[in-house]
């Protein structure tokens, strides 16, 4: 992570600040998951830059206002040097008996795909302003927040093609004993986010203050506009010496809706997912046997080639 910090006086009553972080995240000891040697072995990645402004005017002794502005922006740190090149998943036995205990039997992967399950940018632009006026025992404060947010999210398993060869023989021959591919794998969602809220500090007594007030939240992704949130707390200090203080406080808060939440429904209703051993014969409806996918393969695909979605009997095959 890396700060950086720019502070100007503009007068006695006028102040601001420019801040930019930078952060870079590979995290080695986290197991990121996957059906790919490269995907078992790589820690989670990602980059991420933030730039912010930071405003404070003293208009009176008693009269203050704050404005804060952000951008920010998400994104992964390791790109596919795969691009769509597919996958090919070959199967290699060794030459020992079935009974042998050295006996070793493993996967071999040839190309390379996307080295991430999945991916999601995101770009987020925010801004607060916050007015804070006191008046004998009040301390009133009125505020508003907004957020801009576009996030996209790619689903990247099997994306590219994966052939499965049974031996080294067939990946010789050319000969797939399985394929499988992911279509329509990305969602993209905008949220805007509103929000408001006023609050009231009453110093009832020297050792008696209560706090009180209201915020409501609505967003755009969703309909929902009974978002009213009250707040109410009190402190008191019984013996007026500043050493003890009983709290006590409730509020009502609403929790922001989780875009990836969005995007799992999103691409459950429009994504299509081809694998031939999921295919089944259209007059008895068991699923094909190895013999039958083979020969369905050899008719319908050609290695190194992968599907494209046009076929006219792709739709009627996707899951």
């Amino acid at each position: 992570m890396v700060t950086a910090r720019v502070d100007h006086l503009f007068s006695s009553t006028h102040n601001g600040s420019f801040v930019y972080q930078l952060g870079r995240q590979n995290n080695l000891r986290q197991f990121g998951g996957g059906n790919r040697l490269a995907e078992a072995f790589q820690g989670k990645a990602r980059n991420s830059d933030a730039i912010s402004y930071s405003d404070t005017y003293v208009f009176t002794p008693r009269l203050v206002n704050q404005i804060r502005t952000q951008y920010s922006r998400l994104a992964p740190a390791v790109q596919a040097q795969g691009r769509n090149k597919p996958v090919v998943l070959i199967t290699i036995n060794d030459s020992l008996e079935a009974g042998d205990p050295a006996r070793h039997s493993g996967t071999l992967v040839a190309g390379s795909s996307t080295t991430s399950a999945s991916s999601r940018r995101e770009d987020r632009f925010q801004f607060q302003e916050v007015l804070s006026f006191i008046r004998e025992e009040h301390s009133l404060k009125f505020g508003l927040d907004a957020h801009w947010i576009r996030s996209t999210f790619s689903d990247l398993s099997d994306a590219s093609g994966t052939f499965n060869f049974a031996s080294a023989g067939d990946f010789l021959a050319g000969t797939p004993s399985r394929f499988r591919q992911n279509f329509q794998t990305s969602s993209t969602q905008q949220n805007s986010y509103g929000g408001f809220f006023v609050q009231d500090e009453w110093r009832l007594r020297q050792n008696l203050m209560l706090s009180f007030g209201l915020r409501y939240e609505r967003e755009s992704i969703i309909r929902d506009g009974n978002n009213f949130g009250p707040r109410f707390s009190i402190a008191f200090d019984p013996f007026s010496s500043g050493k003890t203080v009983f709290r006590f406080g409730f509020g009502g808060f609403y929790s922001r809706v989780l875009l990836r939440t969005v995007d799992d429904f999103t691409l459950g209703t429009k994504q299509l997912f081809f694998d031939t051993n999921a295919l089944r014969d259209p007059l008895t409806g068991a699923l094909l046997s190895a013999d039958q996918r083979r020969a369905f393969i050899a008719s319908h695909l050609q290695f190194p080639a992968t599907l494209q979605p046009d076929a006219p009997w792709f739709r009627s095959s996707a899951c």
